[in-house]
């Protein structure tokens, strides 16, 4: 059975009563061979520790508990508490001196490493939540973040809603929580005001009042109110945090709408060549047609009409094109997939890019026969225009560009191998940024850089990817390889008389 509970053994008090007793078995066992007087040194030894571990009001009551039995014990007359030396009266007197002397100075350091443990102990909390607020990026995610330290650190319930909104409260709880959201101050348990409220209620302000706090007790035993200093300082934190997040989310949208901005003015000046070449084409056309269709032949104007009937064709795609990058940038874009061959998309990219051509050669070869793939058509001929675009930019008269096709396992690899001067190797990675260009000096015309970037959000959109490599051949030319996944399953052929395909 344990008569002492533990509580009792921190009790000052029960500390200054038990050193005495130990003092005297410890005497009594050594008295026989140390001087008398030596043995008083025990029960000094018992003052100071009492008056090191408590404070000055227990350590005088020890060095009168161990006088009284030093001198009931140890000193003649024995087992009696007569003094008849005058020593006995500087002994005791002695003890209450050392008990004052050091009780104060114990009590003294007591109190400063108490308040450098509960400074630690704060300090810590407060990089804990530092932490923890680091990685919020919304007000909800800062406000919930603060909320759970709390409950944590002081061992409450703590929930926040916004300043207008009604918690389910009683009448009198409601109006502390109202004036905590008017007036910005901490209302209810522990506060000035409403303090008979069961809730705490604090604010978390920005410009104005954002959250309101409200804790409550866990248990009924559970010690409430808690510290008001914690939570301000708790509070505090967040608020930078909120302050932080209200910055970044500034920064990032103004960055957007810069962005959003030039990307604008970079797609439209990117296809301005590719929109005035098929308007210049049924411009032309039709202005023949006006000025001279009574001398043209039938065949003629059949052919001009048909001159105009496939450059508006061409027109019309370049602007759904267009929009359709244009939605991409803002991931917007629904990919209309359909099955197509690689052939097909490359077939295409020849015609658009033949105009291009300055005494240049594009060489086709690959596998046969590909896999059908299930993409977006325009889309992918765009990303490869693009980049046989860049290719012919950057390739010398009478070099050559080749097209090469190859399958690895559920991937469809597409290169484009041109005889320029090469991508260091250092910028490979970032050439499909937006509006990234390789410096050349000004020996090619500027580019907008946007054109490989644009590419490589399309085959990211298909989940696949470009990369660049070196060709063979040092400081000779750059390799772009299309990595486009293949579907899992091909499509069914469906039977050309009508009859079920399983006959």
């Amino acid at each position: 059975m344990n008569l002492f509970p533990p509580q009792w053994l921190s009790h000052p008090y029960w500390l200054a009563l038990t050193t005495p007793i130990l003092a005297t078995v410890l005497a009594a066992a050594v008295a026989s061979y140390l001087p008398i007087a030596n043995v008083s040194l025990i029960y000094l030894t018992a003052v100071l520790l009492t008056a090191l571990h408590t404070h000055t009001t227990p350590a005088i009551l020890c060095s009168l508990i161990s006088f009284l039995t030093y001198n009931f014990f140890f000193m003649s007359p024995r087992f009696t508490l007569e003094m008849i030396h005058q020593e006995e009266i500087l002994t005791v007197c002695f003890f209450l001196l050392i008990a004052l002397v050091v009780g104060r100075i114990g009590g003294r350091l007591r109190q400063q490493m108490q308040l450098l443990h509960s400074n630690d102990k704060m300090l810590h909390h407060q990089l804990q939540l530092a932490q923890q607020l680091s990685s919020c990026l919304s007000q909800q995610a800062v406000l919930d973040c603060l909320c759970q330290h709390i409950n944590q650190v002081l061992n409450v319930n703590c929930q926040h809603y916004p300043p207008d909104s009604l918690p389910p409260l009683e009448p009198a709880a409601l109006s502390a929580f109202q004036s905590t959201a008017q007036h910005a101050q901490p209302c209810g348990a522990g506060a000035s005001s409403f303090s008979q409220s069961p809730y705490l209620f604090f604010p978390v302000q920005g410009d104005s009042v954002i959250s309101v706090l409200m804790l409550s007790a866990k248990t009924e035993a559970s010690p409430f109110p808690p510290s008001t200093i914690l939570i301000h300082t708790f509070v505090q934190q967040a608020e930078q945090a909120l302050r932080q997040c209200a910055l970044m989310n500034s920064l990032q949208q103004e960055k957007m709408n810069n962005e959003r901005e030039m990307l604008r003015s970079a797609l439209l000046s990117s296809v301005s060549h590719d929109l005035r070449t098929p308007l210049a084409t049924m411009i032309g056309s039709v202005s023949t047609l006006q000025a001279f269709h009574q001398q043209l032949s039938v065949d003629d104007q059949q052919e001009l009409l048909t001159a105009i009937l496939e450059e508006a064709k061409r027109l019309n795609r370049y602007v759904q094109n267009l929009l359709d990058m244009t939605r991409l940038g803002h991931g917007e874009l629904k990919l209309e997939r359909d099955w197509v061959t690689i052939e097909d998309i490359i077939n295409v990219t020849l015609k658009r890019s033949k105009p291009l051509l300055q005494h240049q050669y594009i060489h086709v070869t690959g596998v046969q026969p590909t896999p059908l793939l299930y993409v977006h058509p325009a889309l992918i001929e765009q990303a490869l225009f693009n980049v046989v675009e860049n290719a012919i930019k950057f390739t010398p008269k009478d070099g050559v560009i080749e097209l090469q096709t190859a399958q690895q396992e559920d991937t469809l690899l597409l290169s484009v191998i041109d005889e320029g001067p090469g991508i260091p190797e250092d910028e490979r990675e970032q050439i499909f940024d937006m509006f990234y260009t390789v410096s050349r000096g000004d020996c090619k015309p500027p580019g907008t850089g946007l054109g490989l970037a644009i590419s490589q959000s399309i085959l990211r959109a298909h989940g696949g990817f470009i990369e660049v490599t070196a060709s063979s051949a040092p400081n000779t030319g750059a390799t772009f390889v299309f990595h486009i996944p293949l579907p899992t399953q091909q499509p069914i052929e469906e039977p050309v008389d009508g009859t079920d395909s399983d006959h």
